[in-house]
């Protein structure tokens, strides 16, 4: 497969070409190296992915990698093909010289030369079948509206007024107005309709409108969507503010709200607190004082839990609709090739591309049943969205354009939205700002303020809270989900191949037979002692001191060094399913439309359209089980898309783009390190970002064969 060089020749002997991005390298071996370089690397990410979705059956079956066989083996070529081939077109086709789209052409013009008379008048005569079946339907409907009388120049006033209009009136209005209906419908289907749904889905307000109707009619069915997280959030602040109110809680001395989810004891400050920062200490104080003020006035937190899930829809709806107008404004390039003095332009996303991300945003489960889940994840998905949006059109601007005030304030303000929502949104903040400050020095008020500032303040404002004890800090043990798990399942496979040492290190942290008893492939959360459910204390939490966990990394080494092939089985068993296309979610997304918390915490919602939340559930649960169908609601689906388009990107050294989408990398990074394997609720800001990176990289190939042309013809 050739790489972009090969398209960029032609360009590279125009004159007046050496400083663009078709410049032909002066040194052609070295070149040829580093495209065979890249294409390794692209080897080993689709390897990567066909080894996930091939040794998925052995994993879903409890199994190991050394019951590998026949089967898996061609489950592994067959999807390293695929994958591999899916690059490769992809890269073929974003080229000047695309063979691929010639031979595309070519089928065209057979299949027109040949196939095409017949299409065009069976599409001719179905269209005049459709339009005289209209036609009749509305003369037949209009004729029950205003039937003339024969005799009514004889028909005195008199008669006219004693004219009924009861029912029978009220009905030939109806269809009157549906007759009327039926034509214009008909009028539209006949006339151009590309135009009209350009025109009505051009401004970010016309798009919430569209995208309002759907969810408020969900909305009104299931206003709320949540789960053991928002109850907590409102245990913790119940409890701060009865304390406040000069009340004694319980704190270390017994079980409470930060044991559900373990925070060591050592992490606890001396003087009582009662806030944590679990669930992120801005979400717990906005989530949980609103059911908790709710609780105070009406009796009940039901009321508070529709207003919260309400507020987060509104969120959720602005992130949405601006961000698919600025893809939609500058989404498809139509360029001017023809003259030596032609200008590149840019023209709107068609209609169905518009309807596609339309239906998208409006019916699928990942972002529908997004919209009022009182959880971190959405709300982090719905702002990096945002966020993202305005990467792209910072980026779409010419390095001279000044950036505008709103665009910076708007890239301040969906940084603040990321860090209060998600703690690992520190990292690819960091991340991002010292790339784009390497990348763009130009630019660097904007990075400075859009990103540094936010950043420095939310930190800083974390670090003093933490500091002088107004909360406590998280466990660090939610991130070692992989390492408790390699534990884990050794102790459950191998509990007698442990050197003393290493139980001595490790004993102080688990109970190390408790967590043999407790392991499960796909969570973590049983292992380190996590959630509501009745559950074996495995994290010694009460008495892990900081002393004992300096020992854990060099102790859990150790331990992986005398049972490799458990570590490496632990290992894919917690992470294959985030790209596996063929793995079913673990967690998906309609799992939070029915929890236990709904008939345990709500007085009055539980009794609120049940059946229709069973409904939903279940429908949803049947369709995330098809094959191929189900994949369009998973979230790993999205996952496996992004990285292969980022591959065709490496391989065309779109780097600019690459930069851009880096932090959905660090995301992928954060599914691994997670406690759950295939958590869809993890995937959700790369579900929203995927189909904008598709559009994007159509942008983009269209734009390099565009320049390609011009410049043969300047």
């Amino acid at each position: 497969m050739a790489g972009p060089e090969a398209a960029d020749s032609a360009a590279a002997s125009v004159p007046g070409t050496a400083s663009s991005p078709f410049h032909q390298p002066q040194h052609p071996r070295l070149a040829r190296f580093w495209l065979i370089l890249r294409w390794t690397a692209v080897s080993l990410v689709c390897a990567w992915m066909a080894l996930c979705t091939a040794v998925g059956p052995l994993y879903r079956a409890n199994s190991s990698i050394t019951s590998f066989r026949a089967h898996n083996w061609i489950l592994l070529i067959t999807f390293f093909a695929g994958y591999m081939g899916i690059v490769g077109i992809a890269v073929n086709i974003s080229q000047a010289h695309s063979r691929i789209r010639g031979i595309w052409r070519c089928a065209q013009s057979y299949i027109l030369d040949t196939v095409g008379p017949a299409a065009v008048r069976l599409c001719r005569d179905s269209g005049m079948m459709l339009r005289s079946t209209v036609r009749k339907v509305a003369v037949r409907l209009r004729a029950g509206r205003s039937a003339p009388d024969r005799n009514a120049a004889k028909t005195s006033a008199k008669d006219v007024e004693r004219k009924p209009s009861g029912r029978k009136g009220k009905a030939k209005r109806i269809a009157g107005i549906a007759a009327q209906a039926i034509q214009h419908a008909a009028h539209l289907v006949r006339s151009n309709w590309r135009p009209w749904i350009v025109s009505h889905t051009r401004y970010s307000w016309q798009i919430a409108c569209v995208l309002a109707v759907v969810w408020g009619i969900f909305f009104i069915f299931i206003p709320t969507v949540f789960s053991a997280d928002a109850i907590s959030q409102w245990s913790e602040v119940n409890r701060w503010a009865y304390f406040m109110q000069g009340g004694k809680p319980a704190y270390s001395e017994s079980f409470n709200v930060a044991d559900i989810y373990p925070i060591a004891h050592y992490l606890w400050p001396a003087t009582s607190t009662y806030l944590t920062n679990q669930h992120n200490i801005v979400l717990t104080l906005f989530t949980g004082g609103t059911l908790e003020l709710s609780n105070q006035w009406t009796g009940s937190k039901d009321w508070g839990l529709i207003i919260a899930s309400g507020l987060q829809a509104v969120f959720a709806l602005f992130c949405v609709s601006v961000t698919m107008a600025r893809f939609f404004r500058f989404a498809r390039p139509a360029y001017t090739y023809g003259r030596a003095n032609a200008i590149e332009q840019r023209a709107p996303a068609g209609p169905w591309t518009r309807l596609i991300i339309l239906a998208f945003f409006a019916f699928n489960p990942l972002p529908l049943f997004s919209i009022s889940a009182l959880t971190k994840s959405p709300v982090f998905a719905f702002a990096f969205l945002w966020w993202f949006g305005q990467w792209y059109e910072i980026f779409a601007a010419a390095p001279s354009v000044k950036i505008s005030r709103r665009l910076t304030a708007g890239l301040f303000i969906s940084s603040g939205a990321m860090l209060i929502s998600a703690k690992y949104a520190v990292y690819i903040i960091a991340v991002q700002c010292i790339l784009v400050l390497i990348a763009s020095r130009a630019r660097w008020r904007t990075w400075l303020i859009g990103l540094a500032i936010p950043l420095v303040i939310f930190q800083v404002g974390l670090n003093i809270a933490v500091g002088t004890g107004a909360i406590i800090s998280g466990d660090p043990i939610e991130s070692r989900g992989v390492q408790i798990q390699q534990i884990a399942r050794t102790m459950k496979l191998a509990p007698l191949n442990i050197s003393t040492e290493t139980k001595n290190d490790l004993s102080p942290i688990f109970n190390l037979y408790a967590m043999g008893i407790t392991y499960f492939p796909n969570d973590a959360d049983k292992v380190k002692s996590s959630g509501t459910d009745s559950k074996i204390e495995t994290y010694k939490w009460r008495t892990v001191t900081a002393k004992d966990m300096e020992k854990f990394n060099k102790a859990w080494l150790e331990l992986g060094k005398r049972n490799p092939v458990i570590y490496y089985d632990a290992f894919m068993a917690k992470v294959y399913g985030y790209f596996d296309i063929n793995d079913e979610p673990y967690t998906g997304a309609a799992y939070y439309i029915k929890t236990p918390q709904l008939d345990t915490q709500s007085q009055w919602l539980r009794y609120y359209f049940p059946q229709v939340r069973v409904f939903v559930q279940s429908s949803t649960d049947t369709v995330s089980s098809e094959p191929i169908l189900g994949w369009l609601i998973h979230g790993n689906f999205y996952v496996i898309i992004c990285l292969l388009l980022m591959c065709a990107e490496f391989i065309l050294k779109r780097w600019k783009y690459l930069l851009r989408q880096f932090p959905l990398l660090m995301l992928m990074g954060v599914m691994v390190m997670s406690p759950a394997n295939n958590f869809d609720r993890h995937m959700l800001p790369v579900a929203f970002v995927c189909l904008f990176i598709l559009i994007n990289f159509a942008y983009e190939s269209r734009r390099h064969i565009a320049r390609v042309r011009r410049a043969l013809l300047m």
